[in-house]
């Protein structure tokens, strides 16, 4: 099993390569380094403050659509993402999040990998017994090798592959979704 100082570790090296790839992220990277300095289990769901998730931006092969999913509770079109299982990496939990809640086969996390961090917050969920928390987001750029999709409805509301062209001109899109548009469109010309 992995340890959780690997884990760290691991989260450290990705968000110190993430400011020379993304330098927009510099500061938002910090805040989760921060955040994990003072806190003594950043993974865990259980934290009340808030906790580590791994995203996953999955790009088709010809990188002009996104694979995007309507979240059950908050009611609005986002990368697939989640939690961390016990010892297992970032980049693999954004792998499998994607791969669930998608049904995509073939997702292949793609160099640089790490390409955005983003710190929202989750409003409280009585039905679960969780406050208001914070979600520290890693985001993985991933490729799926095709665009077949099977989503999970008992945890989205659907999938689907969406343009970068109509994510950006959508006015109701997620400010954060549209800059892992820009993202991506400025790492892969």
């Amino acid at each position: 099993m992995i340890q959780s100082q690997h884990i760290h570790q691991n989260i450290e090296r990705h968000i110190q390569f993430l400011e020379i790839t993304n330098p927009g992220a510099s500061e938002t990277g910090r805040q989760v380094l921060d955040f994990m300095s003072r806190t003594s289990a950043p993974c865990s769901r259980k934290t009340p403050e808030g906790h580590i998730t791994c995203s996953a931006f999955v790009v088709n092969q010809d990188f002009n659509k996104a694979a995007l999913i309507e979240h059950a509770q908050l009611q609005r079109w986002l990368q697939p993402g989640g939690h961390m299982e016990p010892g297992e990496y970032p980049a693999e939990a954004a792998v499998r999040e994607a791969t669930e809640e998608t049904g995509l086969s073939g997702v292949q996390l793609m160099a640089p990998g790490l390409i955005d961090v983003d710190i929202h917050t989750i409003p409280e969920n009585p039905g679960k017994g969780e406050p208001e928390h914070s979600h520290y987001d890693l985001r993985y750029l991933c490729v799926a090798i095709n665009e077949e999709m099977a989503p999970d409805m008992s945890e989205t509301n659907g999938a689907a592959w969406l343009s970068f062209e109509d994510i950006l001109s959508d006015a109701s899109m997620p400010e954060s979704i549209k800059r892992l548009v820009r993202i991506t469109q400025r790492l892969n010309p």
